[in-house]
């Protein structure tokens, strides 16, 4: 068990290396999260304004507005995974990203739906909190949506990448699966990742009190750590696919 500890963590290392020296060759890897970035941090930005002046065409304006940006949220990681798997450039990576264009609608609307399912058991907490003024259904409730959140996030660690080969459905079976068979790294890595993001929150806080554009720096920043993560994913899955060969 010490030696296939010692084993897995030096798999680890070296796949967060490769990955980091894969950012440090190909500087474009930033670009589609950090656009996708600028995008959503000016969607919610009209959303926040919306709602302050209580202006009901901003507010409508954002709902309508939001499966788009989700749907970048997804078309990004997909772009980056492309562009690792094939290491090929931009340009190349956004052209074949179109051939995937049905999957990624269809995973944005998976994706809204289950979060909105997760979200569930909070909401319900909330709801008996504030009309029964009994704070235990809401920590359960809390408990229970972040459960069934990590676990979609657990699930599809490997989609972007496994979207590229597959069909919607195959695709999110693969990844579950190759998740589940590879539960100790997968969970390792997603601890280094919010690890990643929480130190990005940490450090951009003050930048963020800058106002507007500290907001849409603060985001930028938050980007190009989570490019970072992204890249890890697909290496590790094609390594694994090696392996298989």
């Amino acid at each position: 068990m010490f030696i296939l500890t010692l084993h897995m963590e030096s798999r680890l290392k070296q796949l967060i290396i490769e990955s980091f020296l894969e950012l440090q060759d190909r500087p474009s890897l930033f670009l589609p999260k950090i656009f996708t970035s600028l995008i959503g941090s000016i969607w919610m930005l009209a959303v926040l304004r919306g709602t302050e002046t209580m202006n009901t065409e901003l507010m409508i304006g954002g709902l309508l507005v939001f499966p788009v940006v989700f749907f970048l949220g997804v078309w990004s990681p997909v772009v980056v995974a492309e562009m690792v798997k094939e290491k090929s450039g931009l340009k190349e990576a956004l052209r074949s990203s179109t051939d995937y264009l049905g999957k990624m609608i269809g995973t944005a609307i998976i994706l809204i739906a289950g979060t909105t399912i997760s979200l569930i058991p909070f909401y319900a907490g909330v709801a008996a909190l504030i009309i029964y003024g009994n704070i235990l259904p809401a920590v359960i409730g809390g408990l229970l949506s972040a459960v069934m959140v990590l676990a979609v996030v657990y699930g599809i660690y490997f989609l972007p990448v496994t979207l590229i080969d597959n069909n919607l459905g195959k695709s999110f079976r693969e990844s579950f699966s190759t998740s589940r068979n590879n539960s100790r790294e997968v969970t390792a890595l997603l601890m280094f990742s919010f690890a990643l993001l929480g130190l990005a929150a940490f450090t951009t806080g003050s930048i963020r009190n800058l106002g507007i554009a500290g907001f849409i720096t603060g985001r930028a920043i938050s980007s190009i750590i989570s490019t970072y993560t992204v890249i890890i994913s697909p290496k590790y899955y094609l390594k694994e696919i090696e392996k298989e060969e």
